[in-house]
């Protein structure tokens, strides 16, 4: 059995020379821009200072971006102080099952942590169910005498959920570092539901973030002493401010030795008035509202007051409430306070994008500033600060950008993909039906698939116009550019749609992928799904308009006599450089990409080199693609080890573990890739375009009998494009954590085409 056909050896040592030079260059290049980017990280005022100082983290379930607005932070100084001169940004908290104890569990483990929501601390002496207090059930449970202050009695449940999933998370890390290293824990308040803790209405999930491993804190307090009773309040309860600030004075300021302290204060009156909100009238409900919000300005007011000069203060939110969840701004508000913190947006290396950060940087920024240097394995970095003018309303200006995106992202992908598929099925139809007339409406609207993606590309630099203007910009600017490219002959057609799709994904990335981080089809912060670099929807546009656009040129110039040989070394060096593209850290990023993109690149250029038909043996295919795949996993390693980049990738990361021999996370990291796949499967609208690109390719070849060999004798190159992007698209499907996506929008590059073809096949039988 055959496919494709047999390369000139010489031709592709010439073409390895010429891969190693253009590499050689371009990391050249790459390594000034790395050291200046380390530079700013490294030179915007960390927080870190020498001897002892208290963190104060004041946690605020249920704070969002809905109210930490410029326009709305006026009513409250303290807390517009906090974010117009701290260091600020939106931190992702998603987490497998998007609870707070499984936020505040994934802060301190530095990786996803999952929890049952009645897991809660108690006070040891503490009442639980059946006559058991909190020590004798820890004690029964664990087999343990407890030794902490405030003990979780369900710990052995905890670690036997997470042995047995995909994550790597580990419970109590962060307690343990800060332990071994004289660091004094504290955590005080809670945000009960009811004063009896024995009635399941205890929610005390805030010392999982500063826990030890035994599940236990040493200091503080979040007994029912620090609520009272308030009939106007939901479920009757408000924190109990002044007993909390009697505790704190008692036991850490006239307490306070030499150590460093973390000390942790959970308000939980907000999170109390958004579980009763759908019992409020409106107007109730924000008066209510109004006054927690000054309760919880007047505290930050005290604590910058008993500050000392070392200090820092830090507000967070482990979860955004209802409403704010609903509108979609799903990033919660971080604000670091001190004098030794530079005002500025906070970013970090796992999501190089200023204001953002992510919620494995809690645990390794918290260490940072209390100067200790650790060597376990957080998979986030600690956070940085660049100085921004206004950078209060521009972080503000950023989140509800994102909050945009993230809602306009179903309201135009599903009525987009329902469209594609439609129109590829019908297109299919007609061909089947024989009908040959109104050729250019036709090929209108299959231009407007492969011209869809780059307009939402370039949707993205009007994000701040809103979700009307950006949904009518689309639009119109899919049409206008279908109708350009339905005026021009065939090959130029589909060589000036792919060509324009290349370049201005390769002029977004180069440039700062401004366009890509607001694109529907791009990155989508909001839930952490990727950060920077380039994802696996613009992955697959990326290689396969490449593709399609240098065969399709390639197939113009041999049949205008001209020669093609210089078509081929252009095409070989826009090969090479995108695949540098994808493995550079600073740039593309995607493993899965760069391998996806080796392996359809060389099965394409192969053609090229030889479009006279002869065939490839199936055992020579296999080992092209193996030598793709490996030379792709060879520039990443370089990419990722050989550049002395300071700040990994999360390739280099997951390279490093591979090289430390932890075979435990990379077989937990291929599982959730594989489980990723099977999900997306069942509920990503991109599976139908993929499953009807998988039934119109092959039966576009079969119907009528013979098409295939007289295609492959007639476009030759256009013929090794689409067989190289198929073959791609299975490979997308296999090495990414969402292959179903990027399989789906690169296929669409070999079916729409094919389509086209036929259609342009059959007008010009007819014409003659």
């Amino acid at each position: 059995m055959y496919v494709g056909e047999v390369i000139d050896i010489k031709a592709f040592i010439r073409i390895k020379v010429f891969i190693v030079w253009i590499l050689y260059i371009l990391f050249t290049l790459t390594i000034p821009y790395q050291a200046m980017a380390e530079e700013v990280i490294h030179n915007t005022g960390s927080g870190i200072s020498m001897g002892k100082k208290t963190i104060w983290i004041v946690s605020v379930p249920g704070l969002s971006f809905l109210e930490i607005h410029p326009d709305r932070l006026r009513s409250y100084p303290h807390l517009e102080q906090l974010f117009t001169s701290g260091a600020i940004g939106g931190v992702n908290v998603r987490t497998p099952e998007r609870g707070v104890e499984d936020s505040y569990l994934t802060m301190g483990a530095g990786h996803s942590v999952i929890a049952r929501s009645t897991f809660s601390f108690y006070m040891q002496d503490e009442p639980m169910d059946y006559g058991f207090t909190a020590s004798s059930y820890y004690e029964m449970m664990t087999g343990s005498i407890p030794r902490g202050k405030m003990i979780l009695p369900s710990l052995p449940a905890l670690l036997s959920s997470n042995r047995a999933s995909l994550y790597e998370g580990r419970p109590g890390l962060l307690g343990n570092v800060l332990a071994a290293n004289g660091v004094d824990v504290y955590v005080y308040g809670n945000r009960d539901q009811g004063l009896a803790a024995n009635e399941g209405l205890a929610l005390r999930q805030a010392p999982m973030m500063v826990m030890n491993d035994r599940g236990e804190v040493d200091g503080g307090n979040i007994g029912t002493e620090t609520l009272k009773t308030n009939v106007s309040r939901p479920f009757g309860l408000q924190t109990n401010i002044e007993t909390i600030w009697n505790m704190i004075d008692q036991e850490v300021m006239e307490g306070a030795s030499n150590r460093s302290q973390v000390v942790m204060i959970e308000l939980g009156d907000l999170d109390r008035l958004y579980a009763w909100k759908s019992q409020y009238d409106e107007e109730q409900f924000s008066i209510v509202k109004h006054q927690i919000m000054k309760e919880i300005d007047e505290f930050i007011a005290e604590l910058m007051l008993r500050m000392e000069s070392e200090d820092q203060l830090w507000l967070i939110s482990p979860l955004p409430h209802s409403t704010a969840i609903r509108q979609k701004y799903l990033l919660v508000p971080l604000a670091l306070y001190g004098k030794s913190i530079q005002p500025g947006l906070l970013t970090s290396e796992t999501t190089r994008r200023d204001g953002m950060i992510s919620n494995y940087d809690i645990a390794p920024t918290l260490l940072m500033a209390l100067n200790i240097d650790d060597n376990n394995r957080w998979i986030g970095t600690p956070a940085a600060v660049v100085p921004e003018n206004g950078h209060f309303r521009q972080l503000s200006e950023e989140i509800k950008g994102a909050a945009d995106v993230y809602r306009m992202r179903p309201k135009q992908l599903y009525p987009f993909v329902t469209y594609e598929v439609t129109v590829m099925l019908i297109a299919f139809v007609l061909i089947l039906n024989k009908r040959t007339a109104y050729r250019k409406w036709k090929m209108f609207f299959l231009y407007s698939l492969l011209t869809a993606p780059v307009c939402m590309l370039w949707e993205g630099w009007f994000y701040k116009q809103g979700e009307d203007v950006m949904g009518i910009l689309l639009i119109a600017m899919t049409l206008l550019s279908a109708a350009l490219w339905t005026s021009a002959p065939f090959y130029i057609g589909l060589a000036g749609v792919s060509g324009t799709t290349l370049f201005f994904l390769l002029f977004d990335g180069f440039t700062g992928a401004h366009a890509i981080q607001h694109s529907v089809l791009g990155y989508d912060a909001m839930i952490g799904a990727r950060y920077y670099g380039i994802g696996n929807e613009y992955m697959g546009v990326l290689i396969g308009s490449a593709v399609l656009c240098t065969t399709a040129l390639l197939q113009f110039m041999t049949e205008k006599h001209k020669k093609g040989k210089s078509i081929a070394i252009l095409t070989a060096a826009i090969y090479v450089i995108l695949l540098i593209y994808l493995v550079l850290p600073n740039f593309g990023t995607n493993a899965g990409g760069a391998i996806t993109a080796a392996v359809t690149f060389i099965v394409a250029w192969q053609r090229m080199a030889r479009p006279q038909p002869g065939m490839m043996r199936w055992r020579s295919l296999a080992l092209w693609l193996s030598a793709g795949a490996a030379a792709a996993l060879i520039l990443l390693w370089l990419a990722n080890q050989l550049l002395s980049i300071s700040e990994q990738s999360h390739i280099g990361k997951a390279m490093t573990q591979i090289e430390s021999g932890n075979i435990g996370y990379i077989s937990k990291l291929i599982l959730r890739k594989i489980q990723m796949n099977l999900h997306l499967l069942g509920v990503s609208s991109w599976s139908k375009v993929l499953v009807a690109s998988v039934l119109i390719v092959p039966l576009l070849l079969l119907r009528p009998k013979g098409k295939l060999k007289q295609w492959q004798h007639r476009y030759p190159y256009l013929m090794g494009g689409f067989t190289a992007t198929a073959i791609g698209s299975v490979i997308a499907l296999l090495v990414n954590d969402s292959g179903i996506v990027a399989a789906a929008t690169m296929i669409v590059f070999a079916a729409v085409p094919m389509l086209m073809l036929k259609f342009y096949e059959d007008s010009a039988s007819h014409c003659s």
